[in-house]
Protein backbone atom coordinates (compact mmCIF):
# COMPACT_ATOMS: atom_id res chain seq x y z
CA UNK A 1 0.00 0.00 0.00
CA UNK A 2 1.34 3.37 -0.92
CA UNK A 3 1.96 6.17 1.52
CA UNK A 4 -0.82 8.30 -0.07
CA UNK A 5 -3.43 5.53 0.32
CA UNK A 6 -2.41 5.03 3.98
CA UNK A 7 -2.66 8.76 4.59
CA UNK A 8 -6.15 8.90 3.03
CA UNK A 9 -7.30 5.91 5.11
CA UNK A 10 -5.97 7.54 8.27
CA UNK A 11 -7.74 10.83 7.44
CA UNK A 12 -10.98 8.97 6.65
CA UNK A 13 -10.80 6.98 9.87
CA UNK A 14 -10.17 10.10 11.92
CA UNK A 15 -13.24 11.80 10.37
CA UNK A 16 -15.49 8.79 10.98
CA UNK A 17 -16.04 9.18 14.80
CA UNK A 18 -17.18 12.85 14.58
CA UNK A 19 -19.50 12.01 11.68
CA UNK A 20 -21.03 9.09 13.60
CA UNK A 21 -21.36 11.25 16.71
CA UNK A 22 -23.17 13.95 14.73
CA UNK A 23 -25.52 11.37 13.17
CA UNK A 24 -26.31 9.96 16.62
CA UNK A 25 -26.96 13.48 18.04
CA UNK A 26 -29.25 14.29 15.12
CA UNK A 27 -31.24 11.09 15.65
CA UNK A 28 -31.57 11.77 19.39
CA UNK A 29 -32.63 15.37 18.76
CA UNK A 30 -35.30 14.22 16.30
CA UNK A 31 -36.52 11.54 18.73
CA UNK A 32 -36.83 14.14 21.53
CA UNK A 33 -38.63 16.55 19.22
CA UNK A 34 -41.11 13.86 18.16
CA UNK A 35 -41.80 12.87 21.76
CA UNK A 36 -42.71 16.50 22.56
CA UNK A 37 -45.45 16.47 19.89
CA UNK A 38 -48.18 14.75 21.94
CA UNK A 39 -47.38 16.86 25.02
CA UNK A 40 -47.52 20.02 22.96
CA UNK A 41 -50.83 18.98 21.38
CA UNK A 42 -52.26 18.24 24.83
CA UNK A 43 -51.20 21.67 26.12
CA UNK A 44 -52.82 23.36 23.10
CA UNK A 45 -56.02 21.36 23.60
CA UNK A 46 -56.09 22.31 27.29
CA UNK A 47 -55.66 26.00 26.39
CA UNK A 48 -58.47 25.80 23.83
CA UNK A 49 -60.76 24.07 26.35
CA UNK A 50 -60.01 26.72 28.98
CA UNK A 51 -60.83 29.47 26.47
CA UNK A 52 -64.12 27.77 25.59
CA UNK A 53 -65.02 27.50 29.29
CA UNK A 54 -64.23 31.20 29.72
CA UNK A 55 -66.47 32.14 26.77
CA UNK A 56 -69.36 29.98 28.00
CA UNK A 57 -68.98 31.40 31.52
CA UNK A 58 -69.12 34.93 30.09
CA UNK A 59 -72.32 34.04 28.24
CA UNK A 60 -73.79 32.57 31.43
CA UNK A 61 -73.03 35.80 33.28
CA UNK A 62 -74.56 37.93 30.50
CA UNK A 63 -77.72 35.81 30.45
CA UNK A 64 -77.97 35.96 34.24
CA UNK A 65 -77.91 39.75 34.10
CA UNK A 66 -80.38 39.85 31.21
CA UNK A 67 -82.78 37.61 33.11
CA UNK A 68 -82.83 40.15 35.94
CA UNK A 69 -83.46 43.25 33.82
CA UNK A 70 -86.85 44.92 34.40
CA UNK A 71 -87.51 45.01 30.62
CA UNK A 72 -87.26 41.20 30.63
CA UNK A 73 -88.97 40.57 33.98
CA UNK A 74 -91.85 42.92 33.10
CA UNK A 75 -91.98 41.82 29.46
CA UNK A 76 -91.51 45.34 28.10
CA UNK A 77 -91.64 44.42 24.43
CA UNK A 78 -91.32 48.03 23.21
CA UNK A 79 -87.95 48.64 24.90
CA UNK A 80 -86.58 45.11 25.05
CA UNK A 81 -85.73 44.49 21.36
CA UNK A 82 -83.78 47.73 20.86
CA UNK A 83 -81.92 47.15 24.13
CA UNK A 84 -80.89 43.63 23.14
CA UNK A 85 -79.88 44.87 19.67
CA UNK A 86 -77.57 47.46 21.27
CA UNK A 87 -76.09 44.79 23.54
CA UNK A 88 -75.54 42.43 20.62
CA UNK A 89 -73.77 45.24 18.76
CA UNK A 90 -71.55 45.76 21.82
CA UNK A 91 -70.75 42.05 21.98
CA UNK A 92 -70.37 40.89 18.36
CA UNK A 93 -69.44 37.37 19.48
CA UNK A 94 -73.22 36.83 19.70
CA UNK A 95 -75.40 36.46 16.61
CA UNK A 96 -78.61 37.00 18.54
CA UNK A 97 -79.89 37.76 22.03
CA UNK A 98 -83.49 37.05 22.92
CA UNK A 99 -86.15 36.21 25.45
CA UNK A 100 -88.80 33.54 25.01
CA UNK A 101 -91.92 32.87 27.01
CA UNK A 102 -92.46 29.51 28.71
CA UNK A 103 -94.05 28.32 25.45
CA UNK A 104 -90.75 28.86 23.58
CA UNK A 105 -91.88 31.72 21.36
CA UNK A 106 -89.38 34.58 21.22
CA UNK A 107 -91.16 37.77 22.31
CA UNK A 108 -88.00 39.93 22.49
CA UNK A 109 -85.07 39.68 20.13
CA UNK A 110 -82.03 41.60 18.97
CA UNK A 111 -83.10 40.58 15.46
CA UNK A 112 -86.75 39.53 14.98
CA UNK A 113 -89.27 38.25 17.54
CA UNK A 114 -91.79 35.51 16.84
CA UNK A 115 -89.52 32.51 16.28
CA UNK A 116 -90.52 29.33 18.10
CA UNK A 117 -87.52 27.75 19.85
CA UNK A 118 -89.46 25.27 21.97
CA UNK A 119 -87.87 22.41 20.03
CA UNK A 120 -84.30 23.54 20.74
CA UNK A 121 -82.50 21.32 23.30
CA UNK A 122 -81.00 24.27 25.19
CA UNK A 123 -84.39 25.93 25.66
CA UNK A 124 -85.99 22.68 26.82
CA UNK A 125 -83.14 21.85 29.21
CA UNK A 126 -83.15 25.36 30.75
CA UNK A 127 -86.95 25.33 31.13
CA UNK A 128 -86.99 21.81 32.62
CA UNK A 129 -84.01 22.09 34.97
CA UNK A 130 -84.32 25.76 35.92
CA UNK A 131 -80.60 26.19 35.20
CA UNK A 132 -78.24 27.55 32.56
CA UNK A 133 -78.00 25.22 29.56
CA UNK A 134 -75.76 24.85 26.54
CA UNK A 135 -77.95 23.78 23.66
CA UNK A 136 -75.47 22.70 21.04
CA UNK A 137 -74.63 23.57 17.47
CA UNK A 138 -77.40 24.96 15.25
CA UNK A 139 -77.79 27.12 12.18
CA UNK A 140 -79.86 30.09 13.30
CA UNK A 141 -83.39 30.21 11.91
CA UNK A 142 -83.32 34.00 11.61
CA UNK A 143 -79.60 34.73 11.18
CA UNK A 144 -78.72 31.58 9.14
CA UNK A 145 -75.36 31.59 10.95
CA UNK A 146 -73.59 28.75 12.74
CA UNK A 147 -74.15 29.21 16.46
CA UNK A 148 -73.90 27.57 19.83
CA UNK A 149 -77.14 28.35 21.67
CA UNK A 150 -76.99 29.14 25.37
CA UNK A 151 -80.09 29.51 27.54
CA UNK A 152 -80.96 30.74 31.04
CA UNK A 153 -84.43 30.50 32.61
CA UNK A 154 -86.00 33.35 34.54
CA UNK A 155 -88.87 33.27 36.99
CA UNK A 156 -91.70 35.55 38.06
CA UNK A 157 -92.17 36.90 41.59
CA UNK A 158 -93.85 33.68 42.67
CA UNK A 159 -91.04 31.45 41.42
CA UNK A 160 -92.84 30.16 38.32
CA UNK A 161 -91.02 29.91 35.01
CA UNK A 162 -91.57 33.22 33.21
CA UNK A 163 -89.34 32.42 30.23
CA UNK A 164 -85.85 31.76 28.98
CA UNK A 165 -83.24 34.26 27.79
CA UNK A 166 -81.01 33.05 24.98
CA UNK A 167 -77.76 33.93 23.28
CA UNK A 168 -76.44 32.56 20.01
CA UNK A 169 -72.63 32.37 20.15
CA UNK A 170 -71.18 33.06 16.70
CA UNK A 171 -69.01 30.01 15.91
CA UNK A 172 -67.54 31.59 12.77
CA UNK A 173 -66.22 34.47 14.83
CA UNK A 174 -64.64 32.07 17.30
CA UNK A 175 -63.00 29.90 14.64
Amino acid sequence: MSFLVRLLLLAGMSALPPALLEAWRSTEHRREHLSEGPERALRLAQLAAAEQRRIVEGARQLLTVLSMLPIIQERDEARCGPTLARLRDEFPVYTVLGAAGPDGVIWCSSTRPGTDISDRPGFRRAAETGRFAVGGYVVGRVTARRTLNLSMPFHDGEGRLAGVVNAGLDLDRLA
